[in-house]
């Protein structure tokens, strides 16, 4: 992926998000990532990783012990890369979730 895919709202990204950058930057069918604000959050004890599969991209929620940030990843194969992001995810230990799709016109 070229640098101009690369689309950060701002210069910086916590260490989860940074690293599922890092994950999916090399892949092929990745077209462009944007990074979200970074946002406060209570302390926890665990990593956790949330992803949504949207219309036009995978918006993938990172909650670090402090912080949350989201990424967008936008994809010619969303299927591919929900997959392997998945399965990256799950191996190196942190919690993983899907949110569920809502009906069309809800």
């Amino acid at each position: 992926m070229t640098r101009s895919k690369l689309t950060p709202s701002h210069s910086t990204a916590t260490p989860l998000a940074r690293e599922l950058y890092e994950f999916v930057r090399p892949r092929r069918e990745v077209t462009k990532i944007g990074f979200g604000v970074i946002k406060p959050a209570p302390g926890g004890d665990r990593q956790r990783v949330q992803i949504d599969r949207q219309p036009a991209a995978l918006l993938v929620i990172c909650r670090g012990q402090t912080a949350i940030q989201e990424l967008r990843i936008y994809s010619g194969d969303d299927q591919a890369t929900q997959l392997a992001l998945a399965r990256y995810i799950r191996d190196r230990g942190y919690e993983l979730s899907f949110r569920k799709q809502k009906p069309p016109g809800k």
